[in-house]
């Protein structure tokens, strides 16, 4: 149950947030299934979290926010911003 009330709250956030140069530079989408797991395997790795398994599933919140409407919303009023 916490993965579950830290993947609402990281979306709440991520809906919430402002754009930010870079925040999404090499983030997979979620379809390319082999990049996927590499790459939120070396996120967690990065973050010290090695071996917990609800941290891979908890950045799928970030892969559905880079990959999403809302954030090429708010990136089209944002003069200058990289898609």
């Amino acid at each position: 149950m916490g993965g579950v009330r830290v993947r609402m709250w990281l979306s709440g956030c991520l809906e919430a947030s402002q754009p930010s140069e870079g925040f999404c530079n090499g983030v997979p989408p979620e379809r390319e299934f082999m990049r996927t797991v590499t790459w939120r395997v070396e996120q967690c790795r990065a973050r010290g979290l090695t071996g917990d398994s609800t941290c891979p599933n908890i950045l799928a919140e970030v892969q559905q926010y880079c990959a999403g409407t809302s954030r090429s919303a708010k990136l089209a009023v944002v003069p200058g911003a990289s898609h």
